[in-house]
């Protein structure tokens, strides 16, 4: 028999093999180096069963004894213990002989038997399942909770596990669910799995700061490490670490993962010693992971679970959400909530972009205001009765009207103590609205009782109060879906308040004219006028080729834009041009056919590298409500094949007829719109280097009739020379600044010191051009020196050789890997541009200025230690309303990561940026210095809360932060007022 050998070695490696861990099928071929099938064959010729079988009889007695002896309650625990024992086991398997296979009753004696049909631990009840009290779990999100259930179960410590989503949808429920159910079953005593948030958005932008905060970090790993730090990574060893956000989290980041993800080993920051942490990963994020996520990184995590969007599950399951939001609300004030049926029809009918957390802030919204009725007009008596218009405004969906009705007929009631209501899966929830709401109406109430005043007094000011809270927590919600300083004051953000104010004169005189209101006119007439009054005062002409057409084809609008045109000399002394006087017709035309119908636009596409375009259209859509644009981001090493076949696809999808206008920023996207119109015949037009504004000012234009997509290509372009290249100006106007670039022929290192310089300059806000010079002939050269100087303020000289200019910073190309002369240089170049700074003008922008408010600086304190000081600053900005209250908590848990004080005698203490209403700096001079940590004595204190879109003010304060002069000055003021003023100079 030719197998006969085979078979003698199989019977002598199945002789000597672990009785607990028998050999597999997979490990015998590879031993005798034979197919798995042909193991197959040879196992039934000679007699030999598989190898869970033969484990059985030996895995089964094992059980016996456990569940005898009580040594394990749970067959959880059950299998913690069979592990201990030697047994490669996994909780499925275990639980699989609990309960017997193919309905065969179980094969242990009595105690097993009874140990079968407890999966839970000791005093939970049999059969308990997490997931159970998750709405859809037996619904949309069956799939998604068997794949969460596998996840965890995996051996020995759990599946990495990616969640995908919309904004909103519970990725983070889920991985909190997922960590429950793993404790399901742990013993008495035993001591309880870490489960670790982390945001990766907090580090996206500072990978060092990112690898002490996971890995931790040793003693002298870096500046202001004085003592070793265990990171993350090993508070959550045993346990489950979450990811949010993790497509913010930077490619090093990702590369950082990728030892601890395969080996389970992981390096502190400065230690050359190796650890170990057994981790399960669970991240989460809204992003494509094809485009976000490094491919490597993205293979590591096998497990993928997509949530569906709120849209996407039963109007029954959407029912359920919002009678368990109602019944929390109701629970939380302790009061009957009764909502009308049209208010819950108006729910379950609206459609929600930002999902189950738009929904919850929309219900949590109506009860607070509902219960200010309910106080204001009952005094406190009966139940809290939400109506329709308690909601807030929202995008109806017309289809599932017929749906509410029938899934909601009448009223219903949630009472107070939760009667009825279903269990649910409750967890910490960024959405959640806080009680301070509630309280704040009833000791607002009480207060006012007492003063002499009207009841239709007494109720304005509490629904001015109210409402005031609300706004801004919708506003902290907003910004936390788009990335963008916008909220309420995102206008203020782009216009100057006066050109706003005249704005507003200007639609009032349309409405009395015309007898329509658009509230989108004084969004695009702002943005608009404020762009082409600068225009005017740089001495650029307005051009308008339609003034003719639109003086015969709309004489109405035209009529009321001459007379909206007096309303410039009024408030800013400039008049405005009849071609000017025709855009604002067009405008006012174009307002008029979108009130009565939807005409078709010139498409609009933004293509970028990264994610910069879906920035944009989120700017666009939050600040304009715009629906034209269309974003497309292009991976950085995405093949210019499949970009092309993208772009293809989207022009097609835009396409109304009038063409589409591609915004692109570089590289491919710039030639692809020829090509697609000779496949496509849809004209295209592109215009590069796009930018927010550029994308703006093109929303602003597609949706004019009159203007054709040559035009508004046309007039874009004309925008973007104008406000970066610059017009004829007179002699009188302020000089531009310059910075310049230097090399023998102007190109190579020249051409690398500009591409550099103006990134590195970008968030100082210089205004600067930077340009370069060659010097092959150096009378050629020291002419166009002298003669830039005449026509630029030049601040500084980049170069591979020394130029010496007087009172001109220089920084040498040898010097690029330099720190210290890297920083020098550019303090310089920021301290040469204020000295530039037009006679009179402020020494700061609006913005910079607003910072520091004599309300929120604290002189000649006594202060004993830095925690004191963190609070009395963070007391103070609460009270300016510029942080949460939570923001202390996050600045003391910032500053345990590492000292934030600094050699020039100064500390910059910060915290978490999602709990920053607006920007702000908070300013402490201690009378005696502040012992900071690492040695540094700290003079002065500067608490920085900047909301994460306003992260780039933070350059503009380098001067004061490093120049102990700066210090010496504040120090020298006698008032608060006079503190904030010095400051303000000298940034």
């Amino acid at each position: 028999m030719k197998d006969a050998p085979l078979i003698a070695r199989l019977r002598e490696l199945v002789a000597g093999e672990d009785p607990k861990n028998p050999l597999t099928d997979q490990e015998l071929s590879e031993a005798l180096n034979t197919s798995r099938s042909n193991i197959t064959t040879l196992r039934q010729l000679a007699g030999i069963t598989n190898s869970r079988e033969r484990r059985e009889p030996r895995l089964l007695q094992d059980l016996a004894v456990l569940t005898r002896s009580g040594d394990a309650a749970s067959a959880r625990s059950l299998t913690a213990r069979l592990n201990q024992m030697g047994y490669r086991i996994t909780l499925n398997s275990v639980l699989q002989y609990l309960r017997g296979r193919d309905g065969a009753q179980a094969r242990t004696p009595q105690a097993l038997a009874g140990a079968a049909a407890q999966t839970g631990g000791p005093g939970e009840p049999a059969g308990e399942d997490i997931f159970a009290k998750i709405v859809g779990h037996d619904g949309s999100l069956a799939h998604q909770v068997d794949q969460a259930k596998a996840s965890v179960l995996y051996p020995p410590y759990g599946l990495h596990t990616l969640i995908i989503g919309e904004s909103g949808v519970g990725k983070s429920m889920l991985a909190e669910a997922m960590y429950h159910f793993s404790l399901t079953g742990a013993p008495d005593g035993a001591p309880r799995r870490p489960y670790v948030e982390f945001n990766c958005a907090d580090y996206a932008e500072n990978p060092q700061l990112l690898a002490a905060q996971l890995f931790g970090y040793v003693s002298g790993a870096f500046t202001g490490a004085v003592g070793s730090r265990e990171g993350l990574i090993s508070t959550a060893d045993g346990g489950i670490f979450f990811l949010d956000e993790v497509h913010r989290m930077p490619p090093d980041g990702q590369e950082m993962l990728f030892q601890l993800i395969d080996k389970g080993t992981y390096r502190p920051v400065g230690d050359k010693q190796v650890k170990k942490a057994n981790v399960m990963i669970i991240a989460a994020t809204t992003e494509d992971i094809e485009q976000s996520l490094l491919t490597t990184f993205r293979r590591r995590i096998p497990m993928v679970i997509h949530m569906p969007s709120l849209e996407d599950r039963a109007p029954e399951e959407k029912l359920a959400l919002i009678s368990l939001f109602f019944q929390v609300e109701a629970s939380r004030i302790r009061k009957d909530i009764l909502v009308d049926g049209s208010a819950l029809r108006q729910l379950l009918g609206t459609r929600y972009a930002g999902n189950i957390g738009e929904l919850r802030s929309s219900i949590q919204v109506s009860c607070a205001r509902a219960y200010l009725s309910y106080v204001l007009e009952h005094g406190g008596d009966g139940c809290v009765r939400v109506a329709a218009k308690s909601l807030l405004p929202a995008e109806a969906d017309p289809d599932r009207a017929q749906q509410a009705a029938r899934l909601v007929p009448g009223d219903l009631i949630f009472p107070a103590d939760g009667t009825g209501s279903v269990a649910a899966f409750r967890m910490k929830d960024p959405y959640e609205f806080s009680d301070e709401i509630y309280r704040t109406i009833d000791a607002q109430y009480e207060k006012l009782l007492s003063y002499p005043i009207s009841s239709q007094e007494l109720n304005a000011t509490i629904c001015e109060l109210v409402e005031k809270k609300i706004g801004r927590y919708l506003g902290r919600l907003q910004a936390q879906s788009v990335p963008y300083p916008g909220g309420a004051d995102a206008l203020g953000k782009l216009v100057d308040s006066a050109v706003t104010d005249m704005v507003r004169e200007m639609l009032a005189i349309a409405r009395n004219e015309l007898g329509f209101r658009d509230e989108a006119l004084l969004f695009l007439l702002s943005t608009h006028l404020s762009s082409a009054l600068q225009r005017l005062k740089a001495g650029s002409r307005i051009r308008n080729p339609h003034l003719t057409q639109i003086k015969h084809q709309h004489p109405k609008e035209y009529l009321a834009a001459s007379r909206m045109a007096e309303c410039s000399v009024k408030h800013l002394g400039v008049a405005l041009p009849e071609e000017e006087i025709g855009f604002v017709a067009m405008y006012l035309a174009a307002s008029d056919v979108n009130i009565h119908q939807d005409p078709p636009t010139i498409g609009l596409i933004v293509a970028t590298h990264g994610k910069v375009a879906s920035e944009m259209a989120n700017v666009a859509g939050s600040l304009m409500g715009a629906t034209c644009v269309t974003a497309l981001d292009i991976g950085l090493d995405e093949h210019t094949d499949h970009i092309y076949r993208r772009l293809r696809e989207k022009v097609i999808a835009c396409d109304q007829g009038r063409g589409v206008l591609i915004l692109a920023d570089m590289g491919s996207p710039e030639a692809f719109g020829a090509r697609i119109s000779r496949e496509t015949g849809i004209v295209t037009r592109t215009v590069t280097r796009v930018d927010t504004l550029m994308v703006l000012d093109a929303v602003r234009k597609v949706y004019l009739p009159e203007l054709d997509i040559d035009d508004v290509a046309a007039s874009l372009v004309e925008a973007k020379k104008s406000l970066i290249l610059g017009a004829d100006q007179d002699e009188a106007q302020p000089r531009r600044n310059a910075i310049l670039t230097c090399c023998l022929t102007g190109d190579g290192c020249a051409a690398y010191l500009k591409t550099w310089l103006e990134q590195t300059i970008a968030p100082l806000n210089l205004q600067a051009e930077v340009i370069r010079l060659g010097a092959l002939r150096s009378a050629d050269f020291q002419r166009q020196l002298r003669r830039l100087q005449k026509q630029y303020n030049v601040l500084g000289v980049a170069s591979t050789f020394q130029v010496e200019l007087e009172g001109v910073p220089y920084l040498l190309f040898s010097q690029l890997k330099d720190e210290a002369a890297v920083s020098a240089f550019l303090r310089r170049l920021a301290r040469q541009a204020r000295l530039h700074a037009e006679p009179g003008a402020p020494a700061a922008p609006a913005e910079l200025r607003a910072l520091f408010r004599p309300e929120n600086v604290l002189r000649d304190v006594d202060v004993s230690d830095k925690e004191t000081a963190i609070r009395m600053l963070c007391e103070a900005l609460e009270a300016d309303s510029c942080v949460t209250p939570t923001y202390l908590h996050t600045v003391l848990g910032r500053e345990t990561l590492s000292s934030t004080g600094i050699s020039s005698h100064v500390a910059i203490p910060h915290g978490d940026c999602a709990e920053v209403l607006r920007p702000s700096v908070g300013v402490l001079l201690p009378r005696r210095p502040v012992d900071w940590g690492g040695g540094v004595q700290v003079r002065m204190v500067l608490l920085l809360a900047f909301p994460e879109a306003s992260a780039g003010l933070f350059p503009a304060l380098c001067h004061i932060v490093t120049d102990e002069g700066a210090v010496d000055q504040a120090l020298r003021c006698r008032t608060r007022e006079e503190v904030a003023r010095c400051l303000c100079r000298l940034i």
